[in-house]
């Protein structure tokens, strides 16, 4: 039990930092593209151009929900990893 609770915890972490790197590279990109900072496409998605910017919006708005679940999942299931020990 112990076993799988780490690994869910940590797949769990994982992703919050697969989203973080994804939404921090597509933030890069998408500034350069807009001769500007950072454009932060999930908190602004009007300002996608293209097709392929408006999915790529969509997509870093799933994953920052999925991230926003997964985050106190992962934390919830170290604690009671801990509690189990």
């Amino acid at each position: 039990m112990d076993t799988v609770l780490s690994i869910l915890s940590g797949l769990c972490f994982a992703w919050v930092l697969v989203y973080l790197a994804y939404s921090f590279r597509s933030a890069i990109w998408t500034g350069a593209r807009h001769s500007g900072g950072f454009v932060v496409l999930e908190l602004q998605p009007h300002r996608a151009r293209g097709s392929r910017e408006a999915a790529r919006a969509r997509l870093l708005k799933r994953m920052a929900i999925s991230a926003v679940l997964a985050l106190p999942l992962g934390i919830a299931l170290s604690i009671v990893r801990l509690a189990i020990l």
